[in-house]
């Protein structure tokens, strides 16, 4: 809540008490509080460290998501495909979608409608309540940039009715 409210500093600190109460492995949070804040060096490595270490697919597929978030901050827009289209591809079937809004946003940030496209499609198809991704927005405004008006107002119409599906307080945070 603390990182959501940019008191950075304080999500620090209970990220801190918290290992220091009952330990664990918390550099996923903490490299996302660091992004968020501009310090990219820092959040780069614990990255690349649970790259390193971690076998799991969603931790490996959130630290791939850092990276992506990382090199977009650094304005390297081919590196940050590259890292979110490995985020996008580490996900499963049930996992949140946002990795694949992530991966499309930057696809078109290359003009690589089609590989934007094809991400927002799977994106649509997964319902996960509490996710940030809108997806049917995102895809409404691809087709409304390739002059595909009859697709985007069918986009627009199924990010409306997605939205009605959504909890009021994420609805508050997304673009849809």
């Amino acid at each position: 809540v603390a990182t959501d409210m940019g008191r950075s500093d304080e999500a620090l600190a209970y990220i801190d008490a918290w290992d220091a109460a009952y330990g664990g492995d918390h550099r996923r949070q903490r490299a996302w509080v660091l992004a968020k804040t501009g310090n990219l060096h820092e959040a780069r490595a614990l990255a690349d460290g649970i790259l390193a270490e971690v076998e799991d697919p969603n931790e490996r597929a959130a630290a791939w998501q850092i990276l992506c978030v990382v090199d977009a901050e650094e304005r390297d827009a081919t590196a940050s495909y590259d890292a979110c289209k490995r985020a996008a591809e580490l996900s499963d079937a049930e996992a949140d979608p946002v990795h694949l809004t992530n991966a499309a946003e930057a696809a078109g940030g290359l003009l690589r409608m089609d590989e934007a496209e094809r991400f927002l499609v799977e994106a649509t198809q997964r319902e996960f309540p509490g996710s940030l991704a809108a997806p049917w927005g995102e895809l409404a405004y691809l087709y409304l940039l390739e002059g595909r008006l009859a697709e985007a107002v069918e986009a627009v119409r199924e990010a409306r009715a997605a939205s009605l599906r959504q909890r009021a307080d994420v609805n508050a945070q997304t673009r849809a």
